[in-house]
């Protein structure tokens, strides 16, 4: 068999040259083949009207040999063929001539199914069934390939099943009977199988540009007048009789346009169709390679064609230009294609170009797959992206400059690296939430404030941290509305469920391509405490001078009022005194205490003799309170200690005025002293109503009052006593404590050193 290529240079030269194919010289002419047609015609009609068997006979005989010869010689010349619709029908017409041979050898009088009866009708309507049903399919064959496995093996298995249906299971429907002739099967058949031989005939028809225009108008005959062989064969009744024998012969007619459709256009003059075809894939690579050429200059991005040089071992050595675009140029700063067309890669861009790309055009050949990567030119300050695609000996590189986008790449990625550093470091907790509320993003101190780990808190729904979740609906709102939020103040839920105070800003930004919300929280929950404490203790201070300076302005304004005795007037003074001392005290204390706190508190020591002191100020608290018995136990003998007397004196004090107005009228209040190894050991007891293990831990805490004290409107005073003594003792280098229980009164201890 010539291979395609050569019919079809030998068909395209002729076609050119105006040469005759010499293969097919031998084919009779015309004129010859029609007068053979009509002498082969003229001799079985004088057999059908003397021995009809022999005619029925040669009638199916012919039908066959058309119908093989037409597969045999399509078979053969398969490859020549433009589409697939020339070979289906070839071999519909093998496995009809295979059933029209059965219809001849089952037809009455053969003697090969005399078992059967006349098996003709029946085997003839299988064979129609075959051929119409084949050509109603045949059109979708015209623009696809065919699979000829698959096309064989439905074709065998219908024939095996029809097979054992008729001569087996003996259950196909009856299509004659003696003595009546055809059954309502065979007839009804016949016009269904004329109507699916007219649908063949329309698809044919709107498919007539594709194929050629003698076959299409061929084959549409010879369809037409295979309805009419149907029409024919539905109204005999002797198998023998004239309507039977009209019937074969439009069927050889029908069978014999196949044969000039098929034999005689695609076998004797397949230049035609060739030739047809070679203009149609002429035309179609023109167009094509304008396509191209349009494409390719027109493009924006870089395109250069290069082709492979290798050495004797076949191994890639470098490779030469074959063509580039117009960007390319205008990126290599050169002005045509033919100052750098055949140059390799180093002879155009300096030594070493093609050792440092050979290893990609290695992987992209050997892989045979296309590959990109990204490339920097200094020289040129810009990045290019490439992707190289294999060509057999041939590759193409395209190139998109990619400079804008690595610069905001690379700005952006600087961006991020600042805000998860300044976030990662900072203090304050950076939060970022969805639209949704759900939490994408925390840092350590976040996590920190609110005593989770970062696995806890992504994912989780922000509004589910809130004490009061409809704060946090509000204030989103209102950022929906004004964009930023700042400095709102709400209470979170940490992770043990205790409340915390915090201080949220907020605003809208974009994460990850999405709108969230990022806000940041800092915890003032030790702020709002201090704010409480100083509320509450503007409201002690101003309540607790209140008292004083009232009887202190009072008495005075008494006392200067005429026609008031000595005595009163003495008594009224007194009173003013005391008032004045009272906020003495609470204004020396609150210095104290604030000399301390800002760390401005400095001690003046010097030698100080305890025994003294306690005496004296014993004698001062006598005076004041003629209720209480004040009383000094001191130890023989105490020695000097280093220390500072305002300070040591505002200690006692303090805890002599507490001891006073924790004892009930009477009560007795005992100043101890003594050496207790390096230190000094004080104590003041009293029997008042004593203090609560709850109380006690809160004692030396600014602003705390006991209790009982508060519930008890006579006990003056706003708390700092005891955190003043505590300050000066330790400031001292001492301690401060106290032992107590409720009802039992209670004893204050503090050690100076020696």
């Amino acid at each position: 068999m010539a291979h395609p290529f050569n019919d079809f240079e030998i068909v395209r030269r002729a076609r050119e040259n105006n040469v005759p194919d010499k293969r097919f010289q031998g084919i009779p002419k015309s004129a010859l083949t029609s007068l053979l047609v009509v002498a082969a015609i003229i001799g079985l009609y004088i057999l059908s009207r003397n021995i009809y068997p022999l005619f029925h006979s040669f009638a199916d005989m012919i039908t066959v040999l058309i119908t093989t010869g037409i597969f045999v010689l399509v078979w053969n010349r398969r490859h020549l063929l433009d589409n697939h619709f020339y070979l289906f029908v070839a071999i519909t017409f093998l496995f009809f001539a295979f059933w029209d041979f059965l219809h001849l050898l089952g037809n009455k009088g053969m003697g090969v199914f005399t078992q059967y009866g006349n098996m003709g009708p029946t085997l003839y309507i299988v064979s129609r069934y075959i051929l119409s049903i084949s050509f109603l399919v045949s059109p979708l064959f015209i623009k696809r390939r065919l699979n000829i496995t698959i096309t064989f093996t439905v074709y065998l298995a219908v024939t095996v099943l029809l097979l054992l249906s008729i001569f087996y299971w003996q259950n196909f429907p009856v299509t004659y009977v003696e003595g009546s002739g055809l059954t309502s099967f065979k007839v009804i058949s016949d016009y269904v199988i004329c109507g699916i031989l007219l649908g063949s005939i329309i698809l044919l028809f709107t498919n007539r540009k594709v194929l050629d225009t003698r076959v299409i108008k061929l084959v549409i005959f010879s369809l037409f007048l295979s309805i009419a062989t149907g029409l024919a064969f539905t109204k005999y009744i002797d198998p023998f009789g004239v309507t039977n024998a009209l019937g074969h012969f439009i069927q050889i007619a029908s069978f014999y346009l196949v044969y000039s459709a098929f034999v005689e256009t695609i076998i004797i003059k397949p230049q035609d169709i060739l030739f047809r075809n070679l203009k149609q894939s002429e035309k179609a690579h023109k167009e094509s390679e304008e396509k191209y050429r349009n494409l390719f200059n027109n493009m924006t991005e870089e395109v250069h064609f290069w082709k492979l040089e290798r050495d004797h071992d076949g191994q890639i050595k470098t490779w030469r230009l074959v063509d580039v675009n117009p960007p390319t140029l205008k990126t290599w700063g050169k002005q045509s294609v033919e100052e750098i067309k055949g140059k390799t890669t180093d002879e155009i861009f300096g030594p070493g170009s093609t050792e440092h790309y050979l290893p990609i055009v290695q992987k992209v050949i050997a892989e045979n797959t296309p590959h990109s990567y990204e490339d920097y030119f200094p020289n040129l300050n810009r990045y290019f992206k490439f992707t190289t695609v294999p060509l057999g000996d041939y590759f193409i590189t395209t190139g998109v400059d990619i400079t804008t986008i690595k610069q905001a790449s690379q700005s952006l990625k600087e961006s991020e690296e600042r805000f998860r550093t300044l976030s990662e470091t900072s203090p304050i907790g950076v939060g970022i939430s969805s639209a949704d509320g759900v939490l994408l993003y925390t840092n350590p101190s976040y996590e920190f404030i609110l005593g989770y780990n970062h696995t806890e808190l992504i994912g989780k729904k922000a509004y589910d941290l809130y004490s009061n979740p409809e704060e946090r609906r509000s204030w989103l709102g209102k950022m929906q509305e004004n964009g930023v939020v700042q400095d709102i103040e709400t209470m979170l839920k940490k992770k043990n469920g205790i409340p915390i105070w915090v201080s949220i800003t907020a605003s809208p930004m974009l994460y990850g391509g999405k709108e969230t919300v990022m806000g940041t929280i800092q915890d003032i929950t030790d702020r709002k405490k201090v704010d409480q404490i100083k509320d509450e203790f503007i409201g002690m201070v101003s309540h607790e001078l209140k008292t004083p300076l009232t009887v202190t302005m009072g008495a005075l304004n008494v006392a200067m009022t005429q026609g008031i005795t000595e005595e009163e007037k003495k008594s009224l003074l007194e009173d003013a005194v005391w008032g004045v001392d009272s906020m003495a005290d609470i204004v020396d204390n609150l210095l104290e205490l604030s000399r301390s706190q800002s760390n401005r508190l400095v001690l003046k020591s010097s030698s100080l003799d305890i025994t003294k002191t306690i005496n004296r100020l014993v004698v001062q608290f006598r005076g004041k309170s003629n209720v209480h018995r004040i009383i000094a136990s001191l130890e023989n003998d105490l020695p000097t200690i280093k220390a500072d007397l305002t300070r040591v004196e505002r200690i006692l004090e303090n805890l002599i005025d507490n001891a006073i107005k924790y004892s009930s009228q009477g009560g007795e209040i005992t100043i101890s002293a003594r050496k207790d190894g390096d230190n000094v050991l004080v104590s003041v007891r009293d029997s008042g109503i004593g203090i609560s293990s709850e109380d006690q831990d809160k004692l030396f805490q600014p602003f705390q009052r006991l209790e009982a004290a508060t519930s008890n409107s006579t006990i003056q005073g706003i708390g700092l006593g005891l955190v003043v003594c505590k300050r000066l003792v330790e400031a001292h280098g001492g301690k401060i404590w106290v032992e107590s229980e409720t009802g039992q009164g209670s004893t204050f201890f503090f050690t100076l050193p020696l």
